[in-house]
Formats: C-alpha cells, structure tokens, sequence
C-alpha cells in the first residue's frame, strides 16, 4: 500500500484537508490512493470476511517461518546500497572494538517490526547479536541507545504495537549521544 494509509499518526486527519485546500495534493490523487487500499482489501476478501487472516494456526504456519526469514534475509543483503565507503572503513574487521548506536541496536522485540504480530521473538536477532555471532569473540560488540526512535512520546506510545515497546528512554538527546560517544 505505500504511503496510501496511516495507520497510527494521525497525519492524514490532521493535514490533508489542508493540503487539499492549499493545493498540495488533489482530490484525484486522494481518490486514487483510496482506491488502491479499498481495491487490495476487495483482492483480500476482506469485505466478505473481514477476520480472513486473524488466524492463529495459519499465522503459525505460513508467517514468519524459517524460510520465509530466509528469504527476507536474501533481499536485504542483495538489496543493501554503500553510497559511499570514504577511508574504506567497510567491511568491518571482525576483531577490535565495534559499537553499534541507536534506538534498535539490541532490541530483539523490533526486528520483525512493531507490526508483525506473528513474529516469533526468540527466532529473531538484534543488530548487535548479529554481529556478535559474525565477530566471535575477536571483536567487542558495544551498544549504546544514541536518541530515541521518535521524539514525540505520545505518538510513540500509539506506534507500540501488540507488546513490542520502543522502549523511550527519558534521559535528554545529548545524554543519550554523550554515552554513545
């Protein structure tokens, strides 16, 4: 659906009336994105059955299986661009110290994302066990959180989605930088 829908944010109700009425978006480019989401939901069968896929055992058996992680882990890798590589800092040496920084980087529960509610959790893998598995123990995988995800704590709690915290820290963004650092 791309940006056709949101879900949480609130952005479309309070914006696009404006920015129809300033000329920022047309009501035919509204109608047409309507039209894709109402028309994927129809393709669904959503309309006749509205619970289709809120099935437990068919979410065991064809979300998030091993290979369906497996091919979603050939996408990533086959689709990652370096834009730029300035002092060939990559790849990384698999020895020495390594720090990864941000909101996500130890964060098992978001791998999958706040919205796969099939995503079995101990089958997933944070960014620094990853590495972690990569580098043995050559190398010493540091974390540090950076920032947090959002800076809005209202709309962040919204977008936590069927138990997957996105854990706001409420220390300040140079406190959070300052441990990074």
């Amino acid at each position: 659906a791309g940006v056709d829908m949101d879900m949480v944010s609130d952005a479309f109700v309070g914006t696009l009336k404006k920015s129809l009425t300033e000329g920022k978006v047309t009501e035919e480019a509204i109608n047409a994105a309507c039209r894709r989401i109402l028309e994927a939901k129809y393709k669904l069968g959503l309309f006749d059955n509205p619970y289709k896929y809120c099935d437990v055992k068919r979410a065991k058996k064809q979300i998030f299986t091993k290979e369906h992680r497996a091919v979603a882990r050939k996408i990533a890798s086959e689709s990652l661009v370096l834009l730029k590589n300035e002092g060939n800092v990559l790849p990384l040496a698999k020895k020495g110290t390594i720090a990864v920084v941000g909101p996500l980087a130890d964060s098992r529960s978001n791998m999958p994302g706040t919205w796969s509610v099939a995503a079995v959790l101990k089958n997933a893998t944070s960014l620094a066990e990853g590495l972690k598995a990569v580098a043995g123990d050559k190398a010493e995988i540091l974390t540090a959180k950076g920032c947090n995800l959002m800076s809005d704590a209202e709309y962040e709690k919204r977008a936590t989605m069927f138990g997957r915290s996105l854990h706001r820290d409420n220390r300040s963004d140079k406190e959070l930088l300052d441990e990074a650092l």
